[in-house]
């Protein structure tokens, strides 16, 4: 199965994260994605340090994602905007 490892990442100031599709793997399954974020936690940690600057970041995730889950991910991201756009 295709899965993407996506950056979830919230900038300090920011409302809402900025959501990266960080790299693309092939996997049979998402354990087997999980566990190769497990045993790359370091040097993925190191490769976003050095894109964000530590003091710049509040949180951040990588996750094992399909399209279909990024592309509802995005969306749902984009429904909550509007939402807030109708309040003001």
């Amino acid at each position: 199965m295709k899965f993407f490892l996506v950056l979830i990442i919230l900038l300090h100031g920011e409302m809402s994260p900025k959501i990266f599709t960080y790299r693309f793997i092939d996997f049979k399954e998402v354990e087997t994605c999980n566990l190769f974020l497990e045993s790359k936690n370091l040097e993925l940690k190191e490769s976003i340090e050095y894109q964000f600057p530590v003091k710049t970041i509040h949180s951040s995730m990588i996750v094992c994602m399909t399209q279909q889950e990024i592309n509802a991910l995005t969306q749902s991201k984009q429904d909550s905007k509007w939402q807030e756009q109708k309040h003001i």
